[in-house]
């Protein structure tokens, strides 16, 4: 009925997120992370994770709009660079990457940023974490402009999304790529090819009884790179096990191991997921980094998803990272909110916080003015490589006759 007042109710068990499947599968999107299963089994599995938060934006009984939030317990870290100055510890209601269902308008975004904030009025958390919003939708405004300039939080370095669709057939992407970019890439290959020859193999993995080869190599190589030293990237854990079997189970994912005389120096690996394949953070040996094999098993991958009929979108997600700028057709500013709850904690981690962003932001734009910036990153990145290639466990061949195994056909699908 025209004028019916939208309410929004909030779904915080299992058993309430599951009642909820029906409306849910009905306005479901194309990322995994929005999968209802899938959900759950984040929920169930991350250590940080308490309870389900989802917000459903109803009106006369219908579910317009529906918002993925869980409880957590987090640090809410601070970085000047690289280096963590502050991380103080948290109850979050993080909303997720993606998690945003049905079509979230102005009315909507008020209804959900309204009832977030309730939720830090009742105390059932300290901070609502909103990672990676689009900058131009409804929910960034919303969540920009209606709480209190002191309890909330804005960060202004410069994020981009990244994504492109991908052609049927791979000399097709090769060619959009610009003429500098496919060389680049078709040097590195060769060279690599020369010296390495019928010793480069290159697995995929798409099987739930594949799960364990595939986690003791990926590790062998996530163990020695630069994401390792920062704490993000692949990690074995409980949490990374259940989602990948789930995803496997389901015939999402895809991973792709390179192997030098049988030793693993590089992964890439995703979710496909109604036509979307979400990539991963990747991981190279930083003793093969001349080589660019993070690049190499990279247009692997793309030439391995052009020739798939259920990937359409290739997502490289978020961070401006030279690869992304190079091989993506758009993208979008996204921003990251956090509001604060009413309390003196709240203000006070809102004023040490800013005031560090405030700092970050400026030096970072100072050193992209002094066009600085990228050798800044790799100089911490190549820093944290050693440290990590020095900590870890000199790699051993697994010799595992991998019958599954295929060699890629270099030349043409792969660079730097």
């Amino acid at each position: 009925m025209p004028g019916s007042k939208l309410q929004v109710r909030v779904a915080r068990t299992v058993e309430d997120v599951l009642a909820l499947r029906p409306a849910w599968e009905e306005l479901q999107n194309d990322r995994v992370t929005a999968d209802l299963d899938y959900y759950l089994c984040v929920t169930a599995t991350e250590p940080e994770a308490s309870r389900p938060h989802v917000l459903v934006a109803e009106r006369d009984g219908r579910p317009e709009a529906i918002l993925l939030a869980r409880l957590l317990t987090i640090r809410m870290s601070c970085r000047l660079g690289y280096k963590r100055v502050y991380a103080p510890r948290m109850r979050a209601l993080g909303v997720v990457l993606g998690g945003t269902l049905g079509e979230i308008g102005e009315e909507q975004a008020a209804a959900l940023v309204d009832e977030l904030r309730a939720a830090l009025r009742r105390d059932e958390a300290d901070v609502v974490s909103m990672r990676h919003l689009p900058r131009e939708s409804e929910l960034y405004r919303a969540a920009t402009g209606r709480p209190p300039f002191f309890l909330r939080q804005r960060t202004d370095l410069p994020n981009r999304y990244w994504e492109t669709t991908l052609p049927d057939s791979f000399d097709e992407f090769n060619r959009s790529l610009s003429k500098r970019t496919r060389e680049g890439f078709r040097r590195y290959a060769n060279k690599f090819v020369r010296e390495y020859g019928d010793r480069i193999e290159i697995r995929e993995f798409r099987r739930p009884d594949e799960i364990d080869d595939l986690f003791r190599d990926v590790e062998t190589v996530a163990s020695r790179s630069w994401q390792r030293g920062l704490g993000v990237g692949f990690v074995d854990d409980e949490a990374t096990r259940a989602r990948t079997l789930l995803a496997l189970e389901r015939g999402w994912f895809r991973a792709w191991v390179l192997y030098v005389d049988e030793r693993p120096v590089a992964f890439w690996m995703g979710d496909a997921y109604r036509g979307r394949f979400r990539s991963m953070i990747p991981g190279y040996d930083p003793d093969f980094a001349v080589h660019r094999v993070g690049n190499f098993i990279l247009m692997h991958m793309i030439e391995q998803l052009c020739e798939d009929p259920d990937v359409q979108i290739l997502d490289f997600g978020f961070g401006d990272v030279e690869y992304k700028e190079r091989l993506a057709a758009r993208n979008w500013s996204a921003g990251d909110v956090f509001v604060f709850a009413p309390t003196f904690k709240g203000v006070r981690v809102n004023l040490v916080r800013s005031t560090l962003v405030t700092v970050n932001a400026a030096a970072m734009r100072l050193a992209q003015s002094l066009g600085i910036a990228g050798r800044v990153k790799q100089t911490w990145r190549r820093r944290f490589a050693r440290r990590q290639t020095e900590n870890a466990s000199p790699p051993e061949p697994q010799g595992t006759g991998r019958t599954d195994a295929e060699l890629t056909g270099v030349g043409s699908t792969t660079g730097g």
